[in-house]
């Protein structure tokens, strides 16, 4: 199943990447996570781990796509069902920063199938929420 959304925030490329790229602040904007750590002794870049806190569950999640500017990935442990893939694709217009959100998220079995129509329209309206809170926050640089 794939979820996109896209906002435009009015900020520039640099300081959105910088934002969310930033793992430690993932707390600040989606309110379904209480923390992150860096698991890996590497800068952050392709292959660097982080363990994240979340209301009901924790797992690490690992950088899959890091290009400075432009687009950035994270895959959460394949170990931990179901799997998911979040990706963002940043595009300059004007003044504002384009940011592309996609959510793959991989279920298996008839139950999954079943209710991913119920799961796509809660994981879209929270998706949807949190980029609303990361504006607000970008756009009146609490950052």
């Amino acid at each position: 199943m794939r979820i996109e959304n896209r906002i435009s925030i009015k900020r520039s490329i640099a300081d959105v990447f910088a934002f969310i790229s930033d793992f430690q602040n993932l707390p600040k904007w989606n309110r379904h996570i209480l923390s992150v750590d860096v698991e890996s002794s590497s800068s952050v870049g392709v292959g660097s781990r982080h363990h994240q806190v979340r209301r009901n569950d924790e797992h690490l999640f690992e950088i899959t796509t890091y290009d400075p500017s432009r687009q950035l990935a994270i895959r959460r442990d394949p170990t931990t069902l179901p799997d998911l893939t979040i990706g963002y694709l940043l595009e300059a217009r004007g003044d504002r920063t384009i940011l592309i959100e996609s959510l793959e998220l991989r279920m298996v079995g008839f139950v999954h199938r079943v209710a991913q129509g119920v799961a796509r329209r809660q994981i879209r309206l929270s998706a949807r929420r949190n980029l609303g809170e990361l504006r607000r926050l970008l756009e009146a640089a609490h950052v």
